[in-house]
């Protein structure tokens, strides 16, 4: 039972780490994915200049505005749409990965409480077979001396009149 309860300990601390590994690289990723993108989007600007007006440009979430607030350029007016499809698979693909490595941790979990019942089932019917051979010892033994019933105890049989024990090592279990 112990072996189980390190193991599922284990499979669960090996899991949390994979899932940090992945959210950590999907983070350096995205981080990745945008700066390409600013640095894309900044050659652009660099090659247009500045607006009209004279104004810089001043990053929006849709673009850029000019300074002046008269002008705007869409991220697709800078060509930043494949970039961003880019960053969108890289998101769609570390939530792929994060939900196999949930899924992962669930079959884990679930195989771990499937062996808990199995070894706690194993260990009730060993312990009906003993319980089953000490009633059958008992039943060629008869009642005690005394005309009590056995009544079980923790380390033994004790006759229902409280004066006479035998103990499990007597009984052979």
């Amino acid at each position: 039972m112990k072996k189980l309860e390190e193991r599922s300990r284990g499979a669960a601390v090996r899991a949390e780490r994979v899932r940090k590994a992945v959210e950590s690289k999907a983070r350096e990723e995205a981080a990745r994915l945008e700066r390409q993108r600013e640095a894309k989007a900044q050659a652009k600007l660099q090659t247009m200049g500045v607006c009209v007006a004279g104004f810089r440009w001043i990053k929006q979430s849709k673009g850029y505005r000019c300074a002046g607030g008269a002008h705007f350029v869409t991220n697709a007016e800078l060509g930043l749409r494949e970039t961003q499809k880019a960053q969108e698979k890289a998101q769609r693909e570390t939530a792929r990965a994060l939900e196999e490595e949930r899924e992962a941790a669930a079959r884990a979990e679930r195989a771990r409480k499937v062996a808990e019942l199995k070894a706690r089932e194993e260990a009730e019917r060993l312990e009906g077979q003993r319980e089953a051979m000490a009633q059958a010892k008992l039943q060629t033994m008869g009642v005690c001396v005394a005309g009590f019933p056995w009544i079980k105890q923790l380390n033994g049989y004790q006759c229902g009149g409280g004066s006479h024990f035998v103990t499990n090592a007597e009984l052979g279990l």
